[in-house]
C-alpha cells in the first residue's frame, strides 16, 4: 500500500508532538524553574497574563481548561501573590496561543512562522498540496490528497491520537478501515473518525480523485473516555434563548456575570433569553465561549449522541439558516464530537458577510473556496490586512486574530470551514 504525505508520505508529517500538553492539571506553580520571582515581576506578569486572557475572551475556567493550569493558581499567577515556572509558563502560552515571549515581556525575535497559510490549488496538481504551510503553531495539519485512477493511499496510518476529517472534493472513492470494514464515498461527502483507525483509500472513479484531509493530532480528553457529559440520542428543538438561559442557570451565572464574562450586554441576553431579540452571528459565538457550550449545538436545535466515525452524505446535511446575514451553513459533523475538527459546508449569497464585529474564538480556521469569491479581514498587530480568495483557493488562520469576511462575487458563493476547536458559527 502507498503512503501519502510525508517523505514515506503520510498525512502527519511534521506534526510537532511537543505541543501535546499532559492531560493531568497542573494545580501550581512548579518550584524548579522558577522564571520570575521577585514583587514588581510577578505583578507585571500577573497583569500581562490577565491582559491576554482578556483580550482573548477568555474565562479563567476557561483558560484552565486549554492550558491545563488549574483556576486557583492562574488567580494568584494574576493577583501577583505566586511565582511562575518554566512548565506553568508555556503551558499558559500554549492556552493562550501566545508565544513565550508576550507573556514574560521579551523582545520578540525574528520568526518564520506565518500569520496566515493562503494556498491556490495547481492547474497540475501532485499527489499532496499542503494547506498548512508555515502557519505558527498550528492545531490542524490540512492536505489536499490527489489520487489517481485506480491508485490507492493510506491516511493517518501512524497517529496515535486525536482525529481526522476528509471530504471529498471531486471523483469516487472506497474508504477501507483497520477494523475490515469499508465504505464508498462521493464527491460532497464526507468523514470524521477518531484515531487510531489509519485508512486505506481507493480511487474507484474514471478521473482523479480531491480528497481534503484535516488532523488534529492533540490527545483528547472526551475522544478517549467516549461520550460527552451532555449527549442526548434525541433532537433538541428548543429555541435558542431559552437554551441560553438554561445553560447559564445551570452554571449559577447571573446576567451581569455572564454580561462581563461574553461582552454582550445583560439587557440583549435577557432580550435574546425571553425571544424578543435574535443574537448576532458575534453575539451568539461569545455567549457560547462565555458558557463553555459548543455554538452549533447551541443555535443548531439538534444534538446527537457522539460516535467515534460518522459520514455525512451531501444529501443528508441539516442546515443552518442565517437569513439576516445572506447565507446558511450545512453541518458536515453529524454525529462526530462537538468542539473537534467541526467542519461546515458555507453556501453565501451576494454580499452575505459574517457580521460588523469581527470574530474571535480559539483554535485554527480553515476556510477552502469550491466556488465564488470572498475576502477576509484581519486586526493584526501591523494594522489591518486583507485576503482575497477565489475558487480553488485556501485560507488557514489563527482564528484567535479579530476577523470578518464578505462574499465578493456576483453571484453565491461555496466554501468549506473547518475549525479545530469548534465554537464555529
Amino acid at each position: 500500500m502507498v503512503k501519502a504525505l510525508n517523505s514515506s508520505r503520510n498525512i502527519l508529517a511534521g506534526t510537532d508532538s511537543a505541543n501535546v500538553l499532559p492531560t493531568s492539571a497542573i494545580s501550581a506553580p512548579d518550584p524548579a524553574t522558577k522564571l520570575f520571582s521577585g514583587v514588581e515581576e510577578l505583578e507585571v506578569i500577573g497583569a500581562r497574563l490577565r491582559q491576554l486572557r482578556e483580550s482573548k475572551g477568555l474565562s479563567m475556567k476557561r483558560l484552565a481548561g486549554l492550558s491545563g493550569v488549574s483556576v486557583p493558581a492562574l488567580q494568584r499567577i494574576e493577583v501577583g501573590t505566586s511565582s511562575t515556572g518554566l512548565a506553568t509558563a508555556l503551558a499558559l502560552c500554549h492556552g493562550l496561543d501566545e508565544p513565550l515571549e508576550h507573556l514574560v515581556g521579551l523582545p520578540r525575535r525574528e520568526s518564520r512562522a506565518q500569520a496566515f497559510s493562503h494556498i491556490a490549488l495547481p492547474a497540475c496538481p501532485s499527489n499532496t498540496v499542503d494547506l498548512t504551510g508555515a502557519l505558527a503553531a498550528a492545531h490542524l495539519q490540512s492536505r489536499v490528497v490527489f489520487i489517481r485512477v485506480g491508485a490507492s493511499e493510506m491516511i493517518a496510518s501512524d497517529v496515535a491520537v486525536g482525529a481526522l476529517f476528509a471530504f471529498v472534493l471531486k471523483g469516487t472513492l472506497r474508504v477501507m478501515f483497520a477494523d475490515g470494514e469499508s465504505l464508498t464515498l462521493h464527491s460532497g461527502d464526507s468523514l470524521h473518525l477518531c484515531m487510531p483507525d489509519g485508512v486505506e483509500v481507493k480511487n474507484l472513479g474514471l478521473s482523479d480523485v480531491e480528497l481534503l484531509c484535516c488532523v488534529d493530532t492533540r490527545e483528547r480528553e472526551m475522544l478517549r473516555e467516549g461520550l460527552s457529559p451532555d449527549a442526548s440520542d434525541r433532537p433538541d428543538n428548543t429555541p435558542v434563548g431559552q437554551r441560553i438561559k438554561t445553560l447559564r442557570t445551570s452554571r449559577k451565572t447571573s446576567l451581569s456575570e455572564l454580561a462581563a464574562r461574553s461582552g454582550v450586554s445583560a439587557s440583549t441576553i435577557s432580550k435574546i433569553e425571553n425571544s424578543q431579540a435574535r443574537p448576532s452571528l458575534v453575539q451568539a459565538i461569545r455567549l457560547a465561549e462565555a458558557l463553555e457550550a459548543n455554538l452549533a449545538f447551541l443555535a443548531g436545535g439538534y444534538r446527537h449522541r457522539p460516535q467515534k466515525r460518522c459520514t455525512v452524505r451531501a444529501g443528508d446535511r441539516n442546515s443552518m439558516p442565517y437569513p439576516e446575514f445572506g447565507f446558511a451553513l450545512e453541518d458536515l459533523n453529524g454525529s462526530f464530537y462537538a468542539n473537534v475538527l467541526e467542519a461546515r459546508l458555507g453556501v453565501l449569497n451576494p454580499g452575505a458577510h459574517s457580521g460588523q464585529e469581527h470574530m474571535v474564538h480559539a483554535g485554527d480556521e480553515l476556510c477552502f473556496v469550491m466556488e465564488g469569491a470572498m475576502r477576509f479581514r484581519f486586526d493584526t498587530e501591523s494594522g489591518v490586512k486583507t485576503v482575497d480568495l477565489s475558487a480553488r483557493e485556501c485560507l488557514q488562520f489563527k482564528s484567535t486574530m479579530p476577523h470578518s469576511w464578505v462574499n465578493t462575487h456576483g453571484g453565491p458563493t461555496t466554501v468549506l470551514w473547518v475549525f479545530s476547536d469548534g465554537l464555529s458559527f
